[in-house]
């Protein structure tokens, strides 16, 4: 009796103890829910003005650079950013051949109230030399772009706090929603599609990155036009909008840290160790080196963005030097290459699979692995095409030989081609 008495006495306690961490931890996670409350109200307006913003920046890449005045309109500094120009009148039309394009254009003039020879005499003396205008190429996306990245930025933000106030409510996510919402902060600053591309700026997605490292620089801006723009207050709205996107990054950010703390508070109140099913360590190392070489991508196309935009930079050729040194294409340089960027369903099934990995390590579930198991497959055949793509690119036109990979580029029909 003695023995099951004490037992019973053990039993009791442990279950008082149970209730007594528990209890604990929910109230650890009440305070951390009114702070991600506060968290959320900071949120709302801040991301109804960048929606707004967004709005702003469609309005006026609907108008059109044509719509804008470099001299009147602040507008025009950034549908001008789209823009380089094929130098025609400086390569097909020399100067010295003036005169004949001048009596070309007398020929089919119609000359009234004159004889045939003295109205071609008259006309050729007195006309103007043929000028050939120079075509600009749309190829930039630098408003489509701005405008869907305070989209993108509220996606993220708002999918990214909304699942940590369910992981606050329902602890056993937090593991999991810890990932995502980090991974929803990186991307919100550095998000680039997880399939190959070719090396060109044209299908390189522009990033807040990008944008901020465009923006930082005044001297493109200032001498913009010849110095006859109004690009300071573009600047100005393009700065805000900038900050309002990293506020919300912040405010992500901040949600992150809140998950982390509320971990160590179920970690260390229930005295929770995590026992994972056995042979599933393996499946979380090779997600480990998948989200490493992820890193190392949008890392790499991040590096690749910044010398793209250090090249325009430094571009400052007038189009006649330009076309003395054999350039064909001109471009300001408040040129955007960038394209839009977009969320690819590639990315979504690889977040999904790190998710259901963690989570499957953490509560021992064999449902989160099997879904884990199925959404890498499904990734692996998504991105199978793009990477076949991407090998046969780099190695049909033999880049691994240095010379010839910038050759290719300095070749212009090729270079319009892929934009």
């Amino acid at each position: 009796m003695t023995g099951t008495n004490d037992e019973r006495l053990m039993d009791n306690s442990k279950q008082a103890l149970s209730i007594l961490y528990k209890r604990r931890t929910a109230e650890g996670l009440l305070g951390l829910q009114k702070i991600l409350r506060v968290l959320i109200v900071l949120w709302v307006p801040v991301a109804l003005g960048v929606i707004m913003m967004s709005s702003l920046w469609a309005d006026i890449q609907a108008k059109g650079n044509g719509a804008f005045t470099p001299t009147h309109n602040w507008e025009s500094c950034m549908t001008s950013a789209d823009y380089q120009t094929i130098v025609l009148s400086e390569t097909i039309t020399p100067k010295s051949d003036a005169s004949k394009y001048a009596l070309f254009g007398c020929f089919s003039a119609t000359c009234h109230n004159q004889t045939c020879v003295a109205g071609l005499v008259s006309c050729a003396l007195s006309a103007n030399p043929l000028v050939i205008p120079d075509p600009s190429l749309p190829s930039g996306k630098f408003l489509n772009g701005f405008s869907y990245l305070g989209v993108q930025t509220v996606i993220f933000t708002a999918g990214g706090i909304a699942a940590m106030r369910r992981a606050l409510v329902h602890p056993t996510w937090l593991p999991s929603t810890i990932f995502l919402v980090f991974w929803f902060t990186y991307a919100v600053f550095t998000y680039y599609t997880v399939g190959p591309i070719l090396p060109v700026p044209a299908q390189t997605n522009s990033s807040l990155i990008t944008y901020l490292y465009y923006e930082a620089s005044a001297y493109k801006f200032d001498n913009f036009n010849n110095g006859d723009n109004e690009c300071g207050t573009a600047r100005a709205y393009a700065w805000l909008y900038l900050c309002l996107n990293i506020f919300l990054g912040l405010l992500l950010f901040l949600s992150g840290i809140l998950g982390i703390y509320a971990e160590r508070i179920r970690y260390n109140q229930m005295k929770k160790h995590y026992e994972p099913l056995n042979h599933t360590s393996i499946p979380v190392i090779l997600a480990i080196i998948a989200a490493f070489f992820y890193w190392l991508l949008s890392v790499a196309k991040m590096t690749g963005s910044l010398n793209d935009l250090n090249a325009i930079n430094n571009f400052r050729l007038t189009k006649q030097e330009a076309a003395n040194a054999g350039y064909t294409i001109w471009f300001p340089q408040i040129y955007f290459p960038f394209a839009q960027p977009f969320f690819d369903l590639s990315t979504i099934l690889g977040i999904v699979t790190v998710m259901s990995i963690i989570r499957g390590y953490t509560i021992q579930s064999v449902s989160a692995f099997r879904l884990a198991f199925v959404t890498s497959i499904v990734f692996t055949i998504t991105i199978y095409p793009g990477i076949v793509g991407g090998i046969e690119f780099y190695r049909y036109n033999d880049f691994k030989d240095y010379d010839t990979c910038k050759n290719y580029f300095l070749d212009t029909c090729k270079f319009i081609s892929l934009l």
